[in-house]
C-alpha cells in the first residue's frame, strides 16, 4: 500500500494563532486519554516512554544489518511494482522464507 501524506502545509497568521490559543480551554477532560492532558508531569511521563520513528523508518529495524546483495532486475522490478515500501516487503519475504526452513 502506498503511503499518502495527509499533512497539509498551512500558513496561519500571528493573529490566527493568538486567537486559537486564547480560545483553547484551560483544562481538557478526555476519558479515552492514557494520561491527564492537563497535567504537564503526566504528559511528560507518558511521552518519555515513546520512541522516535521518522517517516519511512520502523523502530524494529535498529537490530537489522544493512547488506548489499545482487538481485536480478526482474526481482527488483517485481517488488517495486507493488509500492514504495518494496524494501520492507522484500525483507519480510526473506524473513518468512527463513522462518519456514527446518530448524537444525
Amino acid at each position: 500500500m502506498k503511503h499518502e501524506n495527509t499533512s497539509k502545509t498551512r500558513n496561519f497568521s500571528a493573529a490566527q494563532i493568538k486567537s486559537a490559543i486564547a480560545a483553547a480551554p484551560d483544562r481538557v477532560d478526555d476519558a479515552d486519554s492514557p494520561y491527564d492532558p492537563s497535567d504537564a508531569a503526566a504528559v511528560e511521563a507518558f511521552w518519555a516512554k515513546g520512541k522516535l520513528s521518522l517517516p519511512g523508518q520502523h523502530t524494529h529495524r535498529s537490530a537489522n544489518l544493512a547488506v548489499t546483495i545482487p538481485c536480478s532486475p526482474e526481482v527488483i522490478a517485481y517488488f517495486q511494482s507493488k509500492g514504495d515500501d518494496w524494501r520492507m516487503r522484500m525483507y519480510l519475504a526473506l524473513r518468512d522464507w527463513v522462518r519456514s526452513q527446518p530448524k537444525d
